[in-house]
C-alpha cells in the first residue's frame, strides 16, 4: 500500500469540487478519519488478538482430546487382540465401556467447532484493513482540500 493516497488524481478531483460539495467532502472525509481512528482500530485489534487466543485454546484443548482418543484407540486395539485370545466377558465389558468413552470424546471434539470464531477473526482483519485504507484515503482526501483552500 502507498505510503500517501495523495495522488494528481486525486488533487484534480478536489480541485474541481465547488465550494457545497468541498463542504460536504470533508464532512464525509472527517467521519471516515473517525471511524479509522487509532483508538478504534487499537479496539478491533485487542478483540482480534482475543479471537485468537480464544481459537488458540480450543486447538489446543481439541488436540488433548485427540491424544486421549488415540489412547483409548491404543488401548481397543490391545482389548480386541486379548479378546481374539480368549474371550473373557469382563474384557469384553471394559473395551464396550471405553468405546463409549471414546464416542464421548469424538462427541467434545465435534462440537469444538469455532466456525463463529473464524468468521469473527476474518471479519475483524477484514475492518482492520478497511478502516486503515479509508483513514489514508481521508487524510489524502483531506490533505488536496486544505492545498485547495490555501492555494
Amino acid at each position: 500500500m502507498p505510503k500517501t493516497l495523495n495522488t494528481p488524481c486525486l488533487r484534480a478531483f478536489v480541485h474541481g469540487l465547488s465550494s457545497s460539495e468541498q463542504d460536504s467532502l470533508g464532512r464525509v472525509m472527517a467521519r471516515i478519519e473517525a471511524m479509522g481512528s487509532q483508538d478504534e482500530i487499537d479496539r478491533l485489534e485487542k478483540r482480534l488478538g482475543q479471537v485468537r487466543d480464544e481459537l488458540d485454546r480450543i486447538n489446543t484443548e481439541r488436540d488433548v482430546l485427540r491424544l486421549q482418543k488415540e489412547d483409548l484407540q491404543r488401548t481397543v486395539d490391545a482389548l480386541d487382540r486379548s479378546i481374539a485370545r480368549t474371550p473373557a466377558a469382563d474384557v469384553i465389558q471394559m473395551k464396550l465401556v471405553l468405546l463409549d468413552f471414546e464416542a464421548g470424546i469424538e462427541e467434545q471434539i465435534a462440537k469444538m467447532r469455532p466456525v463463529e470464531l473464524h468468521t469473527e477473526k476474518a471479519t475483524l482483519r477484514k475492518e482492520i484493513a478497511r478502516r486503515r485504507l479509508l483513514t489514508k484515503l481521508a487524510e489524502a482526501m483531506l490533505d488536496s482540500a486544505r492545498e485547495r483552500t490555501s492555494g
